[in-house]
């Protein structure tokens, strides 16, 4: 599955994230492209120029960000857009650390994938940021929990919503200017569903059953693929939390790319 690493030097409102095709960048594992000098500057070389960042530790080597630095460098400095179609249907937009910009990212990501084709969007962290973004102030009666807890915990918990999801220009205007986009809204209480997964997994896998096990980590992918095909959307994006844990999990089961929001600053990189 291809990992796409966003650009790490602007903040997390980048504007220029607003365009796709910028995320489609490569981490790379050739030679380290970064190493800081000092305790307040960091100094790389791209096409034989040299450049200074923000701080970091005095010494310490950072691992391959060229082709990141090189495309942020051409992004900021020359207004680059690159061009070319979208190579995957369905994406995740995830990184197990919070506050980088990664519901920031998916929301502008959102926006922009929704001009080129119609899409669905599915909102599997607890925090529920991105459906706040989408549905700003609104309560919706059906989450993407409604949808998963049938499947996995049985029919004692419900039945599958025929219409799991809302048309998002209804809520957030500048989406009515895109093609039609849908959400499955997150819930606050997906913080419980890691616990939830796993035991029916280990149920599962203790028994020795392959298709249970397959079943249940390919849960989600089913019911957006249903979704998607009910809604007519040609694409999906899918938000997560910042835990490998349960609605990530299977989100990255359902993904066909990852896209990681990340920072070069000294925490982030240690």
């Amino acid at each position: 599955m291809p990992i796409f690493i966003p650009h790490p030097i602007a903040s997390t409102t980048c504007t220029f994230l607003l365009n796709q095709h910028h995320l489609h960048i490569f981490a790379r594992t050739e030679p380290p492209a970064l190493l800081c000098l000092t305790s307040t500057t960091c100094k790389f070389t791209l096409r034989g120029t040299t450049s200074v960042l923000g701080s970091a530790a005095e010494g310490h080597v950072m691992s391959s960000l060229e082709k990141v630095l090189e495309t942020h460098s051409k992004v900021v400095e020359d207004g680059h857009v690159q061009t070319g179609e979208l190579k995957y249907r369905s994406y995740a937009v995830s990184t197990l650390r919070g506050g980088v910009g990664k519901s920031t990212i998916a929301f502008n990501f959102a926006y922009e994938l929704s001009i080129q084709r119609p899409l669905l969007l599915a909102d599997m962290c607890a925090q529920c940021n991105l459906t706040e973004n989408l549905m700003r102030d609104q309560d919706p009666e059906i989450t993407v929990l409604d949808t998963l807890q049938p499947i996995l915990l049985g029919p004692a918990f419900g039945s599958i919503p025929h219409d799991a999801s809302y048309r998002v220009s209804k809520y957030c205007d500048p989406f009515k200017m895109t093609k039609p986009s849908y959400l499955m809204p997150g819930n606050a209480e997906l913080f419980a569903f890691p616990s939830m997964l796993y035991q029916q997994l280990q149920t599962a896998h203790s028994q020795g059953n392959k298709k249970a096990v397959k079943a249940l980590l390919e849960s989600l992918r089913t019911i957006l693929d249903k979704e998607a095909k009910d809604k007519h959307s040609e694409g999906i994006l899918m938000d997560t939390s910042p835990f490998y844990a349960g609605g990530t999990h299977i989100a990255w089961a359902a993904a066909d790319a990852i896209i990681i929001p990340v920072r070069v600053d000294e925490h982030s990189i240690d």
